[in-house]
């Protein structure tokens, strides 16, 4: 084209590559340069950029050139990795042995162990989960997972944690394990958190768990706070010695000690706010030792109620199903008395019903003296009505039982 075309050829001086092209048999390669938005593509041999085809074939063939490296890369991956194994000086990983809980007698030493072992799980810093760290799924299923990661033993982070610690817990029958949750802020950014608190009736609070900082995080040992107040109070101080600020906790429910359970696990019945100050802080101990003394009984409002809300019943829908169960209020409802008894409404519905069918019912209009009654008997021929039996109460039939009025 012309100088004023968008696409002109290349320095005269080039011409000179382009003959010894031709005088080697080859065909001419020919080098453009254009204005083109995207900018200049494909690098010529003389140092000027060659345009790229129109139908895009060029990133075409990027696009294999790129599927091919990634393929080579997997084969040189595969190659190294048979290489490893078939190293007979290279040991296999080891992989923790869990505790065998019956060589221990205390409950305390008990979860000393299974701390120990969780440790050597040791925390997953990858950024990538190995398994699923979903939980709202029945206990069984959480317990699949738990045993799934005992057998793999690959690295974990503080979910999986807890699920390893509810599984070694499980045979503990005299131990009440609830899970916490924990959010912080640290220069602006976000941490969660979540431990296994364990409590041992007479004895006291403790906690398992596993984090990427410090073990004051989530291991503290069984029967050292005797509430949940002291041993939130020791978490909080934790934090703050780490450079983090508390900002919320997440109260779940005691997990039931049934292996095969399809029930789901509550993980956040009720969240609270932490504020600043010695007066919030105080009001806040309080509510968690209410809640501590309540718990059993609210998780059995909880199930009994089918469980609802997100994570197993969170926050105020949780306590909504408590409440409607009656729990915690130290009065029964009228559908749902305590001790599974019938209510006074429903008492008095039966018994009104009863004596309504007993006394209030229509009487028979009275039969015709000529003809005779299977009630009253043959007519009377002489004397006054039979007044008496006319206003006398009538008496409920042997033959009509009032059983089927109960309830």
């Amino acid at each position: 084209g012309s100088d004023s075309s968008p696409m002109h050829r290349s320095r005269a001086g080039e011409r000179e590559g382009e003959g010894e092209s031709e005088s080697e048999g080859e065909e001419p390669l020919e080098i453009l340069e254009y204005a083109d938005p995207r900018g200049l593509v494909g690098l010529g041999s003389s140092g000027v950029y060659q345009a790229s085809a129109a139908d895009g074939s060029d990133d075409a063939d990027s696009d294999a050139d790129d599927a091919n490296a990634d393929a080579a890369g997997d084969a040189q991956l595969q190659e190294a990795i048979q290489a490893i194994r078939a190293d007979p000086s290279l040991a296999a990983p080891p992989i923790p042995t869990p505790p065998q809980l019956g060589s221990y007698r205390r409950p305390a030493d008990k979860l000393r162990a299974i701390q120990a072992y969780i440790d050597r799980l040791q925390y997953n810093h990858t950024g990538v989960d190995y398994f699923d760290v979903r939980k709202n799924r029945p206990l069984m299923r959480i317990l699949e997972t738990a045993r799934l990661v005992m057998r793999t033993a690959l690295p974990i982070k503080c979910v999986e944690g807890v699920f390893v610690g509810i599984l070694l817990t499980q045979g503990l029958a005299e131990l009440e394990r609830l899970p916490i949750g924990f959010k912080s802020r640290v220069e602006g950014r976000v941490a969660k958190h979540i431990i296994l608190a364990v409590r041992q009736p007479g004895v006291g609070w403790g906690a398992l768990g596993l984090s990427s900082r410090r073990k004051e995080l989530y291991y503290k040992e069984l029967g050292s706070f005797p509430s949940l107040d002291e041993l939130y109070s020791e978490f909080k101080r934790c934090y703050e010695a780490v450079g983090h600020r508390l900002v919320r906790v997440r109260l779940g429910l005691p997990v039931p000690h049934d292996s095969f359970s399809t029930e789901r696990v509550c993980w956040a019945y009720r969240t609270i706010g932490v504020k600043a100050g010695e007066e919030a802080h105080s009001a806040l101990c309080a509510e968690l030792v209410s809640f501590s003394r309540s718990a059993p009984k609210l998780a059995h409002a909880w199930r009994s109620a089918g469980g609802s809300g997100k994570d197993g019943g969170s926050g105020k829908e949780g306590a909504a199903a408590g409440a409607a169960a009656g729990v915690g209020a130290g009065t029964a409802t009228a559908d749902a008395p305590p001790h599974g008894g019938t209510s006074p409404a429903r008492q008095a519905g039966t018994t009104g019903a009863r004596v309504k069918r007993a006394s209030d019912s229509p009487k028979k209009a009275p039969a015709d003296a000529s003809k005779g009654d299977a009630t009253n008997g043959p007519p009377a021929v002489d004397g006054p009505p039979q007044s008496r039996r006319q206003h006398s109460p009538r008496r409920a039939s042997p033959k009509r039982p009032a059983a089927h009025l109960r309830v």
